[in-house]
């Protein structure tokens, strides 16, 4: 029986891109669903949550649980077009813990609004509630239980870490790693998770410059995962300016660096 099954539908980080050289990897930005059974969990809102949106309604899915890491742009530009928020019969629960316990929904009133937006969020037709904690709260849904983690980033971001049927994955994006050793809360967060899904957006060559900007790199992402005993590692959140080309020897070397470690592609899915 399957405990737990990923699906990446956006892996882009900061804008989207849409050239011929990008979509091997894939251009959409942060959108993953989690299965547990008959729940369905979408983390983050980027533009991948637009084709997402397609396949639940197909699906007639009624119930969806969002999980924001939190709301910088690339995170919920996909949103007002996540077709399940348009249906009145569907009913979405948004969860949001880096505003000091305050939910999301003032602030997102304010992004998909007037002038910035033709239609105030509140006013979309699905039952929508909002839910603010602080990160670090642990929540039970049936029988999977979701932890949270306060993770380095300007403006704060959230982790989750999904555990099932002794089954775990680790969702750990817009973290900016400590500078000589993995984070020791970080670490214990992800221990043994079947998968991190892990934000290495920059090269070491790119964070001296980058530094302060809230984001990780392959290598640190290695040493954590190797630390932590995680079984499979996801690279995620790629950078808008590395192409296919370039992603792909990122790939070759993180795999050289350990076994099961991948840039992660638009449209993998996982079980575990």
């Amino acid at each position: 029986m399957t405990a737990l099954s990923v699906t990446f539908w956006g892996v882009r980080g900061s804008v989207p891109t849409a050239s011929a050289e990008y979509m091997e990897f894939g251009g959409n930005t942060p959108c993953v669903e989690i299965r547990a059974g008959k729940q369905v969990f979408v983390l983050d809102a980027g533009t991948g949550a637009v084709a997402l949106g397609r396949k639940l309604q197909e699906e007639g899915v009624k119930d969806i649980i969002l999980l924001f890491s939190h709301l910088h742009h690339d995170h919920t530009a996909g949103l007002p077009f996540f077709a399940p928020i348009h249906d009145k019969s569907v009913s979405i629960t948004m969860y949001c813990g880096n505003l000091g316990g305050e939910s999301a929904q003032k602030h997102l009133d304010q992004v998909f609004g007037p002038p910035f937006f033709p239609i105030v969020f509140s006013r979309f037709a699905a039952k929508i509630r909002s839910e603010g904690f602080l990160a670090g709260e642990t929540f039970t849904f049936g029988d999977v239980t979701v932890t949270t983690q306060p993770l380095n980033h300007p403006g704060g971001s959230t982790g989750y870490r999904f555990e099932r049927a002794g089954k775990s994955v680790s969702y750990v994006t817009d973290v900016e790693h400590v500078e000589d050793a993995p984070d020791p809360d970080v670490r214990r967060f992800v221990r043994n998770s079947d998968l991190l899904i892990y934000d290495t957006m920059l090269t070491e060559d790119e964070l001296v410059s980058c530094r302060g900007w809230g984001h990780s790199t392959w290598k640190a992402g290695v040493k954590l995962a190797q630390s932590a005993k995680v079984g499979q590692l996801a690279a995620f959140h790629h950078n808008p300016q590395f192409n296919d080309r370039r992603l792909a020897k990122l790939d070759g070397k993180i795999r050289s660096k350990m076994a099961e470690a991948f840039f992660v592609k638009e449209g993998q899915s996982f079980e575990y």
